[in-house]
């Protein structure tokens, strides 16, 4: 899993996210195959949890007409989100994750390539 997890970063098409932006964008389009968390790093963040999709949100903005459950511990809500997509969990400690990065995923399909800002 780690391996293939390294084997996407600089890839043009990534099959990867990296952080929690890119994995909670991921959950909300169910693109996640496999959420790759460490739980003990992000006990203090909050997110939103969702009553239908997309399931999870970090801004009242990102609720996309779904009703909002509460705010949640960050953990609590991204392993609801991928329960609620059929993602698979893994668990791991802060260092299997390069440094700075808490929460990944592997991907069903490829998000594509970065689209340069105008």
């Amino acid at each position: 899993m780690m391996d293939r997890l390294a084997v996407q970063e600089g890839q043009a098409n990534p099959e990867a996210a990296r952080g929690v932006g890119a994995v909670v964008h991921a959950l909300q389009q169910a693109q996640v195959d496999t959420l790759i968390l460490d739980d003990a790093a992000l006990s203090e963040r909050t997110m939103l949890a969702l009553d239908a999709e997309p399931w999870i949100a970090t801004a009242r903005e990102e609720a996309l007409g779904a009703g909002i459950l509460g705010e949640v511990p960050a953990p609590a809500a991204l392993l609801r989100a991928a329960a609620l997509t059929d993602a698979r969990v893994l668990m791991v400690p802060g260092p299997v994750l390069p440094k700075g990065v808490h929460v990944a995923a592997l991907l069903r399909w490829s998000s594509g390539p970065d689209v340069p800002s105008s």
